[in-house]
């Protein structure tokens, strides 16, 4: 079974990055779901993300379709977010790498 995320991976400093992920409906029964944060080594920098804050306000981390929206973003939103998916005894995750770029540069999409 298989977790993904679509988004925009590269954004302008400032603008709002926005994920949805996607939770196989074969999961269950889910103990937790939650999104987290790693650098781009692989290290987890923050290994549960606050939905609350107002950072990111907006997200949910609810089955089958969470969300998660990135405001303002700068240089030290940059790296691989992830959904977990915790469930009996193993995780299952989704990533995906946010790049932010320096004013000016222009992007195809």
């Amino acid at each position: 079974s298989e977790n993904y995320i679509t988004g925009r991976e590269k954004l302008q400093l400032g603008g709002k990055a926005t994920f949805f992920g996607f939770i196989d409906s074969k999961i269950s029964p889910i103990t937790e779901i939650f999104w987290r944060k790693k650098n781009k080594q692989g290290n987890v920098t923050c290994s549960k993300i606050n939905i609350n804050d107002g950072k990111y306000s907006g997200s949910r981390t609810r089955s089958p379709s969470p969300e998660l929206h990135v405001h303002f973003v700068c240089k030290e939103d940059e790296g691989i977010y992830e959904i977990v998916v915790e469930s009996f005894n193993k995780q299952l995750y989704g990533s995906i790498n946010l790049e932010v770029l320096e004013g000016g540069e222009q992007t195809d999409v």
